[in-house]
């Protein structure tokens, strides 16, 4: 992990109890209530404003938490539950209800949003980020990308390409790797299986390359 002394690992005493990551679930679970009671105020004055069908609303959290998933408490790690699997609902004119397993991250945002308002091309060109208006209009189902990449400081490093995960620990030169879509909540560890070597290689690859870049 890399910071277990960090504010979010203290809120509970060690070792983690049942009862005490219960507990702590049922108040996340009562503030995501709150915050979508809040939400429906805000959509509902936007209704009565007569500006619903000309807005584009998109809602999105900056990161997971983790409420002792892998035993952890914090965001301070690269799990999808954990960390890097975060909200990103998106809804107004043209927008198709839907969901989708597209290859989105945050750096999106902008150039989805210059997509919609038809900014001239220039806005946004050399960007990292891609619009995502084609998938979320149903045009498209993928976006151009074919890894995802993220970080934790400089002491984790991942990369996915949707069905696939590899993490690696730079400081103590450590590598899981995942099926996510055998194992979504990233328990089984695959790095030495033989099974994966090829998989390995290739993400590995990719995240050095993509390490090299930055």
């Amino acid at each position: 992990n890399g910071e277990l002394k960090v504010r979010d690992e203290l809120t509970l005493p060690r070792p983690l109890t049942l009862d005490s990551v219960k507990s702590k679930r049922a108040r996340y679970w009562a503030s995501a209530a709150w915050m979508d009671q809040q939400l429906g105020v805000i959509l509902s004055a936007l209704k009565n404003s007569g500006q619903e069908n000309r807005t584009l609303i998109i809602f999105i959290g900056d990161n997971g938490l983790s409420l002792g998933d892998h035993g952890l408490l914090g965001k301070q790690n690269l799990y999808a539950f954990g960390g890097m699997h975060i909200p990103f609902l998106m809804a107004g004119p043209g927008i198709k209800p839907q969901k989708s397993e597209a290859l989105a991250q945050v750096h999106d945002i902008f150039p989805t949003v210059a997509d919609a308002a038809k900014c001239p091309n220039n806005l946004t060109q050399g960007v990292e980020g891609l619009s995502l208006l084609p998938v979320a209009q149903g045009t498209q189902s993928q976006l151009t990308r074919t890894y995802a990449f993220s970080r934790y400081r400089n002491v984790q490093f991942s990369v996915t390409d949707g069905h696939w995960k590899l993490i690696h620990y730079p400081e103590v030169n450590i590598t899981q790797l995942f099926n996510l879509q055998a194992d979504p909540t990233e328990l089984r560890n695959l790095a030495d299986e033989s099974s994966a070597k090829t998989t390995r290689a290739v993400l590995e690859a990719e995240l050095v390359r993509w390490r090299t870049s930055l």
